[in-house]
Order: C-alpha cells, then structure tokens, then sequence
C-alpha cells in the first residue's frame, strides 16, 4: 500500500495471508493472490474447523484457505461487492456475514455460495463498518465511517437485519476505532487506530501526534443479553 515504508515497486498491489509461529515470530506458510489484479487482504477469521477466510478490499473478494489447503480460493468475488471488510461466521456455521463498507452487511450460503444484501431498518445506518464479530445470536461492528464513530449491535433473522443497537458513539478514547475480538464475555477493540496520520513511504503527518494504543473493551453480559461499554 502507499502507506508502507521501503516499498518495493514490484510489490506495488501485492497481498498474502501469512501464517506466524507465535513463539518466535516466524512465517511458516504464505498464500499470495496471483498477480494481474491489485490485491488488499485486510481482514482474516479462523473457524471451528481449520478453515481460514479473509476478505480483498480492493480487488473486492472473499477467499476460504481449506483446513490443510495449500492456496486461497475464491467464494465470491466482484460485484455486488464494493470494499470488504471484517467478516464473521454465523453460529452454526453455514454462513459468512461480511461487512461491505460501501454496501451494507452481505450474508454469503458456504454451500451454495450464494450472496444477499441483508435488508436492513430503513432508519438505520450500517455503512461504514470495518470490524466485525459475533457475539451470541448479534453481530458486533465497529463502525468507523461515521461522524461520530459507532459500536453497533445487529440482530440478523434469516435474510434481514431486524434491529440495530448503537452501544456507543464519539468514544473520547476511539476517534479512530478498528478492529477487535470477542473475548469470553468481553469483546476488545482499538480505539485510535491513528490511521489519519499516515503518509506515503511510512511516514507520519507531523502535525499529528501520535498516541499510546487505546484499548477499550465492552462487556458483553449474559442476562437480557445487553452490552455495557466501559
């Protein structure tokens, strides 16, 4: 991307999924998109079973890595799709919900790979969301295209949308709010990704500081089923 520092041109649109040993740090598997096309892979989810899925954001697709699979393989891809992001599997895992950033929340049939446009509350804003978990029976989306940014609860019944819940809005610590991960009962997030200060080569606009990491967390209580942000 522009933003990375020491770019090679010969990686300009590259992307891959890299699997990491977490106790030294090291890349044991690489899966790249063939060339041709420019390729963002942003967000990646590991399901019950082995099975990796991600989303390209630029090259809008969504791809499965088979449990014990040697490369990506296209579910989707192209339109309807705009800009993919975070994507979550449904709790009995037939589908994928994937955020589309510029569309709204796509259910995607893993079996007959069939793609639909949730409906959605005509009052209801669900644009601009780029994390997105399940927690329970709801969806989780951190909603960052939105002056201010969101955390959103979604109820999903078949092939609609039938509420959406904002837990929080214009956090004073998550101006900039990404990603994050249900956690037992919590669901963690960031809260000032500080993307808005990135520059071309890696460099960072001076007239932004930077920020410690903030890390905010919601409490995703059992009884009623009702999130408490804190």
């Amino acid at each position: 991307m522009p933003e990375m520092a020491d770019a090679l041109p010969a990686d300009e649109g590259r992307s891959a999924l890299v699997a990491l040993d977490l106790a030294t740090g090291r890349a044991v598997a690489r899966y790249e998109l063939p060339a041709g096309r420019p390729h963002v892979l942003g967000d990646v989810i590991v399901g019950p079973t082995g099975d990796v899925f991600t989303t390209d954001s630029t090259s809008p697709a969504l791809y499965r890595l088979p449990a014990g699979g040697r490369a990506l393989e296209p579910i989707a891809a192209g339109e309807p799709f705009v800009s993919l992001q975070g994507l979550a599997l449904s709790a009995d895992g037939q589908r994928l919900f994937v955020a589309d950033y510029a569309k709204g929340i796509f259910a995607v049939e893993l079996d007959s790979r069939r793609v639909r446009l949730l409906d959605a509350p005509r009052t209801a804003g669900i644009l601009g969301i780029d994390g997105l978990y399940r927690a329970g029976e709801s969806l989780i989306g951190v909603q960052n295209g939105t002056a201010p940014p969101r955390l959103l609860r979604l109820r999903v019944e078949g092939d609609r949308i039938t509420s959406v819940e904002v837990v929080d809005a214009g956090h004073p610590a998550a101006p900039d709010p990404t990603l994050g991960v249900v956690v037992g009962n919590r669901f963690f997030y960031i809260g000032n990704s500080q993307w808005e200060a990135a520059r071309p080569g890696g460099q960072m606009d001076p007239a932004v500081k930077a920020e410690d990491p903030a890390i905010l967390q919601v409490e995703l209580i059992k009884s009623g089923g009702a999130l408490t942000p804190r």
